[in-house]
């Protein structure tokens, strides 16, 4: 039933928002199970046991998610949604106020950082990849799903050597009305130099590695991380950025060094493709910290 009610969902949501919600519900289902509790639709004190349940191992943010997607479910369905009942908001902010709202943030890939990590690529197709994507991912400020999706057609070159990328779709853009993303020369020939060394015509910008060093044609969006890891690594950067690098890095980085530059909250919001200022907040609270104590 589950995934009659999501199919609904195709092509008007992201591939990936859907898949969150399937394995969120899942989650909350299989605990339903284990406790003769219906999960559909649910009852408002079935929904606070879970909470109570849940956060013995997951985060704020984690909770919240699975709110969401129970509530989307239960939308789909026609059911009445049972997140809103007042109990359930009493439910949240008691575990908010065990938990906390803070969310660890993902390490930030400034320029600086970023330019440290292109120093200690070679000259392998993994090298040329690397640097390609490393400057990709952080003039474009994109997330992961959106770098992985780039087909090589989306990208122009301007006359003065900067580039453009189309970019159709995103997490804030599910309409499709598309955006023009900036690149730098630097970027651009970055990108150019990757796609001759590789001999790529088509397709995917970013790909992969199979085995004997041939070229996939498309890459995971869960390598990013170990990428930019294994990176950090090699760079002999410091024990936290080390642990804490993700896909999100050069994303955070950049919105950073936008706010160094005096860039307002709008811009750098326009500049990510951002929707909610409390996520930008977040992503750039320490900024914030040091610009405040410099």
């Amino acid at each position: 039933m589950i995934n009659k009610l999501l199919n609904k969902m195709e092509g008007a949501y992201a591939e990936n928002t859907i898949k969150a919600y399937r394995t969120d519900f899942e989650v909350f289902t299989n605990w339903c199970k284990s406790n003769d509790l219906c999960p559909l639709p649910a009852e408002p004190e079935t929904i606070c046991n879970f909470i109570t349940f849940d956060m013995q191992t997951s985060t704020a943010s984690t909770i919240r998610r699975r709110m969401a997607s129970i509530r989307r479910i239960h939308k789909l369905a026609r059911a009445n949604d049972p997140t809103k009942d007042e109990d359930v908001f009493l439910g949240l902010r008691r575990m908010h106020r065990k938990k906390g709202r803070w969310q660890r943030q993902a390490f930030a890939m400034t320029q600086e950082i970023r330019d440290q990590l292109i120093a200690i690529t070679d000259n392998s197709l993994k090298g040329y990849r690397d640097r390609a994507l490393l400057l990709f991912a952080y003039d474009s400020m994109r997330r992961r799903s959106e770098l992985c999706a780039c087909q090589w057609t989306d990208i122009s070159t301007n006359p003065d050597g900067s580039g453009s990328w189309f970019l159709q779709f995103s997490k804030s853009d599910q309409e499709g009305y598309g955006k023009h993303i900036p690149l730098t020369v630097e970027t651009m020939n970055a990108l150019q130099t990757w796609k001759d060394k590789a001999q790529l015509k088509e397709g995917k910008v970013l790909r992969g590695f199979l085995r004997h060093q041939q070229i996939g044609t498309s890459l995971n969006t869960s390598h990013i991380a170990k990428i930019f890891k294994t990176l950090a690594k090699k760079a002999n950067l410091n024990e936290s950025a080390k642990r804490n690098i993700s896909g999100h890095s050069a994303r955070v980085g950049h919105a950073h060094d936008l706010l160094k530059e005096g860039k307002s909250l709008p811009q750098i919001m326009v500049a990510g493709g951002w929707k909610s200022t409390n996520i930008v907040l977040r992503y750039i609270e320490n900024s914030y910290f040091i610009i405040a104590t410099c």
